[in-house]
Order: structure tokens, then C-alpha cells, then sequence
């Protein structure tokens, strides 16, 4: 874990074993030695906010860097398997080793760069419904009331 901050251990560990539950934030302060909305508190739950979200980062980039890389091998192993499928169209050799064996098939597939030529019975539409949640806004605030539909105030934190 990251530690940019003297954070005293106490109010660390309870922060690290904190947890969520039914959207609330659950944890044990009944070792903390002053009260939990004190100042001080305060300041070292923005201090371990600041560091985990700064961890997050680091693991988002690193799985960016993951990410690229098995695409890049994805690619080469396609690249590798069309390679060695052609090697074995060509020659005639039959692939069959005692640990490993490799068959090649045809198929076929199809191709289609624009829909613009196709007859309509041989295109597929795809139709996405989803709640204009502006305008839905927009109806509750000037007095309006939907069924299944709640506006909810949210409280955010901005660190800087």
C-alpha cells in the first residue's frame, strides 16, 4: 500500500478495514482515541483518500499497460496461427507431434463494408431505449411526478 502520509496507525487501520455496505460506509471506531468527526479525523480521512485514490491510478495505468500488451499478443499469436496454417497448406507436412498437433480447416465467412446495397429483409436493426434522464430532471424540478422514478441529491468531495 502507499503511504504519502503520516497517518497515526490507529485511524489507518480502521480506515483500511473499513468497508461498504448497503451503499454506507461501515467501520470500527470504538479504538479511535477522540471522536471520529473531529478535525483531526477528518484531516487523516482526506490524507488516506488522497493516497488510495492515488494507488487506484496506479493500478488503472497498469492495467492499461496489461491491456495493450495482451492485445499485442493476441495479435501475434493470430499472426503466428496463419503463418503456421499456410506453412502447413503449402508443404503438405502433417502437424501431428507426440505432445502437440495442429489440423487446419476452411471456412467461410462474410464480409459486409456497407449496408447501403442490402435488401431491408437482410438487415437487422438494433434499437437502444433509455430514460432522457436531462429531461426527466428537468420534469420533476418544474413539478412533475413519474412512477419508479426518484431525484436524488448527492453529496460529493472535492480534494484538491
Amino acid at each position: 500500500m502507499l503511504e504519502m502520509f503520516d497517518i497515526p496507525s490507529d485511524i489507518r487501520d480502521m480506515l483500511d478495514t473499513s468497508y461498504v455496505q448497503d451503499g454506507e460506509l461501515k467501520m470500527d471506531t470504538s479504538k479511535l482515541k477522540f471522536m471520529y468527526d473531529s478535525k483531526e479525523f477528518i484531516h487523516n480521512q482526506t490524507r488516506f483518500i488522497v493516497e488510495r485514490e492515488s494507488e487506484i491510478k496506479a493500478y488503472e495505468e497498469q492495467v492499461e499497460r496489461l491491456t495493450t500488451r495482451i492485445k499485442e499478443e493476441q495479435a501475434r499469436m493470430k499472426a503466428m496461427r496463419q503463418f503456421v496454417a499456410k506453412s502447413i497448406e503449402k508443404s503438405g507436412i502433417k502437424a501431428k507431434f507426440s505432445d502437440v498437433h495442429a489440423v487446419t480447416r476452411h471456412s467461410k465467412s462474410v464480409l459486409v463494408e456497407t449496408t447501403e446495397f442490402l435488401p431491408p429483409d437482410l438487415i437487422t436493426e438494433k434499437v437502444t431505449i433509455q430514460p432522457n434522464k436531462v429531461l426527466i430532471r428537468e420534469r420533476i424540478k418544474a413539478g412533475d411526478s413519474f412512477k419508479g422514478v426518484t431525484l436524488l441529491e448527492n453529496l460529493s468531495l472535492e480534494i484538491r
